[in-house]
């Protein structure tokens, strides 16, 4: 790779100066030579723009701030810009869960040829607890269905394989990530995958919040190009899967007012 980074960390961020900071921490906290850090910011007008500026002068991270089209328009803005072999993708607040994480990620690379290297991440909350089970990250027939993690935060892609596949769908919101990984999977790539959790992600973020509107593009991905009876099986499983998400959260929302919220939290973590 001569003197090209090995991994390009794109960070999106609009308006998030406490969640960008802590990913700004983390990210020079790794001490790993030949990563770049690339923070691609909307246009900030609260106190972002301060952290920015300590960004940039610190040399540590190159920072672009201006308006844009959404999450994936700044992602793939990322991607036009980076210089590694790797890319890696963390929103502001998302941060490695070790300060020797991407030594572990430049062990498994350097163990053979990898266009994708697929491990975990971890929900948690603004005090660190984590809010939900663990997802596998072997790829099966959930995936297809939605019912698996697809977060990009665990994910380590080639630059190549990402502007083959034309980078991120930027007509989503919410599971751009998901049809970007869809496409690859499509494509005949299969993700060397590994059940350690490299990440920390904030579990306040767009995905989360936005859940059904996520679930309906799901269908939109996976159908298009299909036939018909693909589009209907996929749209009956969207009803299905909106209406068990639902009523876990009506649940989870009882057992909050019996048991309190950190209780339900480290039940929901320990399933």
């Amino acid at each position: 790779m001569g003197s090209d980074p090995w991994l390009s960390i794109v960070t999106i961020v609009r308006n998030d100066a406490v969640g960008l900071a802590a990913t700004l921490r983390s990210v020079s906290e790794q001490r790993t030579p030949g990563v770049e850090h690339l923070v691609i910011d909307g246009a900030s007008t609260d106190e972002t723009v301060q952290v920015l500026h300590r960004a940039r002068e610190r040399g540590e991270s190159r920072v672009v701030s201006e308006p844009d089209t959404g999450i994936y328009n700044a992602m793939n803005k990322g991607l036009a810009l980076s210089q590694g072999a790797y890319v890696q993708y963390l929103n502001a607040g998302d941060v490695f869960c070790s300060s020797q994480e991407l030594s572990w990620v430049a062990q498994r690379l350097s163990e053979g040829p990898c266009e994708w290297l697929r491990t975990q991440v971890r929900f948690v909350d603004e005090a660190g607890h984590q809010t939900r089970p663990l997802g596998a990250t072997r790829i099966d027939r959930h995936f297809w269905w939605g019912w698996q993690t697809t977060l990009h935060q665990g994910a380590f892609m080639t630059r190549d394989l990402l502007a083959g596949l034309g980078g991120f769908d930027e007509s989503f919101r919410v599971i751009g990530d998901y049809d970007l990984m869809r496409r690859a999977v499509e494509a005949g790539v299969t993700p060397r995958c590994i059940d350690r959790v490299t990440v920390d992600v904030d579990a306040s973020g767009v995905s989360t919040q936005m859940w059904r509107h996520g679930f309906r593009e799901m269908h939109r991905s996976r159908s298009a190009g299909h036939a018909a009876a693909v589009r209907w099986v996929s749209a009956a499983e969207v009803s299905s899967h909106i209406g068990i998400v639902a009523g876990k959260r009506a649940l989870r929302s009882v057992a909050e007012r019996v048991l309190g919220e950190q209780a339900v939290k480290r039940l929901r973590s320990q399933a």
